[in-house]
């Protein structure tokens, strides 16, 4: 009866036995089956090659040696996601983070931004032509005073640039006095000749407020301030004083 026991006990552990290593063989390959599958559903795919430790730019699908320095290539396996359009084109490599820290790679998030780069050299600055303007009297007469004096010197439009004496724009101012008084008597030609010693003082380079002004006081001046047309930087500076001006037509 024992006897018979113990063989039924053995039988039953065979059999347990014999029902795990079938199940085994069917449930590990199918874990390993749906690990790849989980793989393949995801876009991951294995790949191998043989690259040579010292010069990583050589590749072979199998083992060999190094064309260049003749070491034994070594075999290298890589995951790469084949979802996304760019690697699908230009190929994926991944790091290990214990090879990212040997390695010392960082990386970061891209992201665009303006880049700035400081450059150094050894040139030479000139104005453009096109915004170079001169100033300068367009009647005869004398320098009496320079407001502009050096190179580089700030001007805004308005500001004073010289005193200049002269007879003729003494004689212009006058014409201008006695039109206007005519003109406010009379009507017709005298406001004719009005508007043209008016025109005459303006091309002069007389200002609105200085021909206001000189039909207010009624007085002529017989030094007259050139003002500035435009506001920029002094490039060159001409005669300092008392220095006779030309004009020429």
């Amino acid at each position: 009866m024992r006897g018979a026991r113990k063989k039924m006990k053995t039988k039953v552990i065979v059999a347990v036995s014999v029902l795990l290593l079938i199940t085994g063989a069917f449930v590990l390959p199918a874990l390993f089956r749906g690990h790849t599958e989980s793989n393949q559903q995801h876009g991951q795919t294995l790949a191998e090659y043989y690259t040579c430790p010292m010069h990583p730019s050589v590749r072979s699908d199998r083992p060999g040696s190094c064309p260049v320095c003749g070491m034994d290539l070594v075999k290298k396996t890589i995951s790469a996601d084949t979802t996304h359009p760019v690697q699908q084109t230009l190929g994926a490599v991944t790091v290990s983070p214990s090879q990212q820290v040997l390695a010392n790679v960082s990386t970061t998030v891209a992201e665009r931004m303006r880049l700035h780069k400081k450059i150094r050299a050894v040139g030479t600055i000139t104005a453009a032509e096109p915004n170079i303007r001169r100033i300068s009297a367009r009647f005869p007469g004398r320098l009496d005073h320079l407001y502009l004096t050096y190179t580089g010197q700030t001007v805004r439009k308005g500001d004073p640039v010289a005193d200049v004496y002269s007879p003729e724009a003494i004689s212009a101012q006058q014409e201008y006095l006695l039109a206007l008084g005519s003109s406010e008597s009379a009507v017709g030609s005298e406001a004719g000749l009005l508007a043209q010693s008016r025109e005459k003082l303006l091309r002069w380079g007389f200002t609105e407020k200085q021909i206001a002004r000189l039909g207010q006081t009624r007085k002529v001046q017989d030094v007259v301030t050139i003002f500035s047309p435009i506001s920029g930087t002094v490039l060159q500076v001409g005669k300092r004083r008392f220095v006779r001006i030309l004009v020429r037509d």
